[in-house]
């Protein structure tokens, strides 16, 4: 390309500037007060996700003293169970803090006896942030609730839930569980099954040996087929 045609093109990129700056400036002056926009959210976010977190601790730590205070009477620690519900109604149901909230209502509605409350608030947890750590102890939790109700089907499908999710530390006692309470209601077979597994998975660990344990005691019983 000679001097001539670069001229040329120069002198018609330079045109099409100038007959689109103001579409040109538009879309730049868009881009930047979205990139504002988003600034503006990701730190009104943070400020309410520190804030959640911060009345969070405040609860947790209220109803830690509630409950190991002897002397408040049955009635007081009532009217302070339906303020804690109060106020973690108020907090925001989604992400980190909402599970957080949620996780902090089942506790108390489990303290309370009231379990099916309690399973749809781990439940609820574990929907506002399913990745969050605390997944496999609402589900082992909920298996707990379960037990309470006597409805074994459900604990232990709860029990092996954990023993699939990643990096969860009581594994090999949610496994034990599950044999325990097959044994408890007579299913020495499936018992026996899950105890082997807590041993064949976990060896060394505590539960597999009372899991062994377990496995000796029914076969010297005569359970084991």
């Amino acid at each position: 390309m000679d001097k001539e045609e670069k001229k040329t093109a120069s002198e018609k990129f330079n045109a099409w500037l100038v007959k689109y700056r103001f579409v040109l400036l538009g879309i730049i002056g868009a881009i930047i007060v979205c990139a504002v926009v988003i600034g503006v959210i990701i730190t009104v976010d943070e400020s309410n996700r520190e804030k959640g977190f911060a009345a969070l601790d405040k609860l947790e730590t209220e109803y830690s003293e509630m409950l190991a205070d002897t002397e408040m009477s049955s009635e007081g620690k009532a009217d302070k169970v339906a303020t804690f519900r109060d106020e973690l109604a108020g907090l925001t149901k989604k992400g980190a803090v909402g599970s957080r909230t949620y996780m902090m209502l089942a506790d108390i509605e489990f303290n309370e006896k009231n379990y099916d409350a309690a399973i749809d608030a781990w439940l609820a947890a574990v929907d506002a942030n399913e990745k969050a750590y605390t997944t496999p102890l609402a589900w082992y939790n909920i298996a707990i609730a379960y037990e309470e109700k006597n409805d074994i089907d459900n604990a232990i499908t709860y029990l092996l839930k954990t023993v699939d999710a990643e990096n969860f530390p009581l594994k090999s006692r949610a496994l034990f569980n599950a044999g325990r309470l097959e044994e408890e209601r007579g299913r020495y077979t499936e018992a026996i099954d899950w105890y082997t597994q807590v041993n064949d998975d976990f060896a060394g660990d505590s539960w597999a040996n009372f899991a062994m344990s377990r496995i000796i005691t029914l076969e010297s019983e005569g359970k084991a087929n």
